[in-house]
């Protein structure tokens, strides 16, 4: 699996209203309902949306965050996940993604290279 990271420990209000104005309104709506973490830390991934729909769920799956989309870039190709959460969450789901990545496996459906 390919990626491109980007860590941001304890995002500053300016920082969060970014990523929410990029948010899907249906994730907004659960931001201000306050049905997410408070977000200690961000980590924004980009890929192509089989290796971000993969890093998502393994991000879930290894610790106590969530992950959404951000819209803006170029939705045919590559798209962009955060995965949000307390810091040590987040650097959990960090972990995982990049030990996924450096343990590929070919199979039927293809190779993460």
């Amino acid at each position: 699996m390919k990626v491109k990271y980007q860590f941001i420990s304890n995002p500053d209000s300016n920082t969060v209203r970014l990523v929410q104005g990029r948010m899907r309104p249906a994730e907004r709506k659960r931001m201000e309902e306050g049905q997410m973490p408070d977000f200690g830390a961000f980590l924004l991934i980009q890929g192509t949306i089989p290796e971000m729909i993969q890093a998502a769920d393994i991000s879930v799956k290894a610790s106590d965050v969530v992950s959404f989309e951000l819209v803006g870039n170029c939705p045919q190709s590559f798209i962009t996940i955060v995965i949000a959460g307390k810091i040590r969450s987040v650097q959990t789901a960090l972990k995982a993604v990049l030990a996924a990545r450096d343990n590929r496996t070919d199979d039927i459906l293809g190779s993460f290279a």
